[in-house]
């Protein structure tokens, strides 16, 4: 079996094809359960996040997980093979200690994916995918990972989401007389609204289905609380807005910011989408006042400020191809290692029971030279029989192959 790597990010898949395959929450346990159902991995954990969806597996054959993918999606295999990246054993382990590490991220040197990856990690633990040969390798991968993080300096630039983001809407607006809407509460909102609160925008607005979990979060950074319902009454009002609501469909048409370009008289609207699948109708773009930005989009805004990590990631990846050959001959051995730890074991118990055996005739008054001779030929003889035994049967079988290895290990 294989270790195994199927995935799509945000350089083979376009965020169409993205936001059909990635999903979370629910759909993503029982999407879970499904590829448990049908036995095509003897262990497997799902990465779900806003520009990647991977399978981490150990499986026979990765063509029938694509297959099953394809059919679980209703989406055509010939599109999955299009869009898709594949990586065996050290191939596998190179491109999760890049992931893990920021060198595979939109940004480079990111450190949410590095969480992201724990999480899944944790759940498939927790949901019994994973036992025994991917906790193995990705404890050594994560291992990798933190060395490189640690040891060059891909993550010291200050090269972020929320970064971007604020480089971003300056270039469109003076932030003092700028106000600012965000709609959905969930983890990414909660990051970059720090970043956001320290910038002294006019004012802060947060929409979000549920007030309990938007209210502590609008009181912690000086925001107004509004219902979620109620946002095309503030629309017209605000000069950016931020969307990141997990939704099957977009929650902002074309119709409701028409109404709101409308009433702003021709004052521009920022739009930024994070959301996956996305939040707004892609026709809002056509429109003349607004400025409409995606995940996809911010890519090309990310790459101006790249420059110091992209040094550090010369030799951050000549580290990568090191401990990747290094954690999947650790994990290909490890299998070894148990017997050797079984051998070695066999013969410190042959040695403490000739141990053992000399003491006690010492303490009887034998004499020591006699003790010691008889010992060490006790201790050979023990540890030289099963060996014997069946070396000897190998040379009757005619076993070239095993005398062979007999004269290699003891260099006859």
């Amino acid at each position: 079996m294989a270790f195994t790597i199927i995935g799509f990010n945000h350089k083979t898949a376009p965020i169409n094809i993205r936001e059909m395959i990635s999903k979370g929450g629910a759909e993503l346990a029982y999407m879970s359960q499904e590829l448990q159902k049908n036995n095509l991995a003897l262990e497997f954990m799902l990465v779900s996040t806003c520009n990647r969806f991977e399978i981490i597996a150990i499986c026979d054959d990765h063509q029938k997980i694509l297959e099953w993918l394809a059919e679980y999606k209703n989406i055509s295999i010939e599109t999955l093979y299009n869009h898709s990246y594949i990586h065996l054993d050290v191939a596998a382990c190179k491109h999760l200690i890049a992931v893990c590490s920021g060198l595979d991220s939109m940004v480079l040197g990111e450190n949410e994916i590095f969480g992201q990856i724990k999480a899944a990690y944790n759940k498939a633990f927790t949901a019994q995918t994973i036992k025994k040969h991917i906790p193995y390798l990705m404890s050594e991968i994560f291992k990798a990972a933190k060395q490189i993080r640690t040891n060059t300096n891909i993550a010291a630039s200050p090269i972020s989401l929320a970064y971007t983001l604020i480089k971003l809407i300056k270039s469109v607006f003076e932030i003092p007389s700028s106000k600012i809407l965000f709609i959905g509460a969930g983890e990414m909102i909660a990051k970059i609204l720090p970043y956001c609160n320290e910038q002294n925008f006019d004012q802060i607005f947060i929409a979000n289905r549920s007030a309990a979990k938007a209210g502590s979060l609008a009181q912690m950074q000086c925001a107004t609380l509004i219902n979620l319902s109620d946002i095309q009454n503030y629309l017209p009002q605000v000069d950016i807005v931020i969307t990141a609501v997990s939704s099957p469909l977009p929650i902002i048409g074309k119709g409701l910011i028409e109404s709101t370009c409308a009433q702003k008289k021709r004052s521009p609207l920022l739009i930024i989408d994070l959301g996956m699948p996305r939040n707004v109708e892609q026709e809002v773009k056509k429109l003349r006042e607004v400025y409409l930005y995606n995940l996809d989009n911010l890519n090309s805004i990310i790459e101006q400020g790249l420059s110091n990590r992209q040094n550090a990631a010369v030799s951050a990846a000549k580290i990568v191809d090191h401990e990747a050959s290094v954690c999947f001959n650790r994990y290909e051995t490890s299998e070894s290692l148990i017997v050797i730890k079984k051998f070695r074991s066999e013969v410190a118990s042959i040695r403490e029971i000739c141990s053992e055996k000399a003491i006690a005739e010492l303490k009887a008054g034998k004499c020591p030279e006699q003790v010691l001779i008889a010992a060490m030929r006790d201790l050979t003889n023990k540890i030289l029989h099963k060996p014997t035994v069946y070396l000897r049967k190998a040379i009757i079988a005619r076993r070239d192959d095993l005398v062979q290895l007999t004269k290699d290990f003891f260099k006859l």
